[in-house]
């Protein structure tokens, strides 16, 4: 569990710089692409615009590693966002690489599955909300936790 979770650390930081950096929408030149429904992933070490048509679709998405031993299979612009998380993490991805577990990727995005959201007022004060469900599905490996703080902050 806690190599899970400082695997999600700097997968999360580098997720988080990239979205400061370039946002949700763009790719990055030397992105580890993942086909939508597989753990399949190929590189893409300049952007073109198959590839963007592709990514609009949600039939591609674009990944962060899940740091362990290995080197970062990112390039270019990619691979200097990647190395400088690293670099500032470096106590904890030394910890990561002594564990043996081998460099993965995992996708940068998500998209919930049979999402749904119920409002139900107060009764006895109609302006006000009582309960809020909200029901999605997921793939395997993935937070249910990340996509609620997304909709929250929303």
């Amino acid at each position: 569990m806690l190599l899970s979770a400082a695997r999600s650390m700097v997968f999360n930081q580098m997720l988080s710089q990239r979205i400061e950096q370039t946002g949700w929408g763009k790719l990055i030149n030397g992105d580890i692409m993942m086909l939508s429904g597989t753990h399949s992933i190929f590189p893409a070490p300049e952007i073109n615009d198959e590839l963007k048509q592709r990514f609009l679709l949600g039939d591609i998405h674009p990944t962060a590693a899940l740091w362990s031993r290995g080197r970062l299979t990112s390039e270019n612009e990619l691979l200097k966002l990647e190395q400088k998380v690293a670099d500032l993490l470096d106590k904890w991805c030394d910890g990561l690489e002594k564990q043996g577990l081998k460099q993965e990727r995992r996708s940068a995005r998500v998209f919930p599955e049979g999402l749904t959201i119920h409002f139900e007022d107060n009764p006895l004060i109609p302006e006000a909300l009582e309960k809020v469900t909200i029901a999605f599905s997921l793939p395997t490996g993935t937070y249910a936790t990340a996509v609620l703080r997304e909709i929250i902050q929303f």
